[in-house]
C-alpha cells in the first residue's frame, strides 16, 4: 500500500508538472510570436516616421534655396535698375544672402539629424522590451522534478498514516 502511494503521488507530481511546463511554454511561443508581430509593426512605423523626418527636411531645404534664388534675383533687379552696376553694397547683400542661405541650410540638416536621432532611440526604446527572451521549460526536466516532489509527498503522507506492512493505516497521534 506504502509503494502505491509513493508511486500515484511520483505520477501525478510529474504529470502535473509537466502539463504545467508544457503550457507555459506553449505561453511563451504565442508571446514570442506577438511580441514579434508588435515589433514589425512598431518597426514598419519608425521606418515612416523617418522617412517623414528626411521629407520634411528636403522641403525645408528646397524652401530656403528658392527663397536665396528670389533675393537674389530681387539684388540683380535692384542693382541693374540702379545703374551703379553689380559690386559694393549689392555685392555684400549677395554675400549674406549665401550666409544666410548656408546656415539655414545647416541648421536644417542638424536638426534633420537630432529628430532622425529621436525617432530610432525612441523606437529602440519601444522595441527593447520585445526582444526579451521568452523563458521556455524542458518538460522532462519538469516531469523529473514534479516526480521527485511527488516523491517526497507521498513519503510524508505515508510516514504521517504510519502504514504498517500487512495492517489498516493509523494516523500518528490518533486515540483508538
Amino acid at each position: 500500500m506504502e509503494t502505491a502511494l509513493i508511486a500515484s503521488t511520483i505520477f501525478l507530481g510529474a504529470a502535473s508538472s509537466a502539463a504545467s511546463a508544457a503550457q507555459q511554454n506553449a505561453a511563451a511561443r504565442a508571446a514570442a510570436k506577438t511580441a514579434s508581430q508588435r515589433g514589425a509593426a512598431m518597426a514598419a512605423s519608425g521606418a515612416i516616421q523617418m522617412q517623414q523626418i528626411r521629407q520634411a527636411a528636403a522641403q525645408q531645404r528646397a524652401e530656403r534655396l528658392d527663397e536665396a534664388h528670389r533675393l537674389r534675383s530681387r539684388i540683380r533687379v535692384a542693382a541693374g535698375e540702379s545703374g551703379i552696376g553689380y559690386g559694393g553694397t549689392y555685392e555684400a547683400m549677395m554675400r549674406q544672402v549665401d550666409f544666410d542661405a548656408a546656415a539655414a541650410a545647416g541648421s536644417i540638416t542638424r536638426n534633420e539629424s537630432w529628430a532622425l536621432r529621436r525617432a530610432q532611440f525612441g523606437l529602440s526604446a519601444d522595441l527593447a522590451p520585445l526582444r526579451e527572451p521568452y523563458q521556455m521549460q524542458p518538460i522532462a526536466l519538469a516531469g523529473f522534478t514534479g516526480g521527485l516532489s511527488g516523491a517526497i509527498s507521498g513519503l510524508r503522507i505515508s510516514r504521517a498514516l504510519d502504514l504498517p506492512t500487512g495492517g489498516t493505516s493509523k494516523v500518528k497521534g490518533a486515540k483508538p
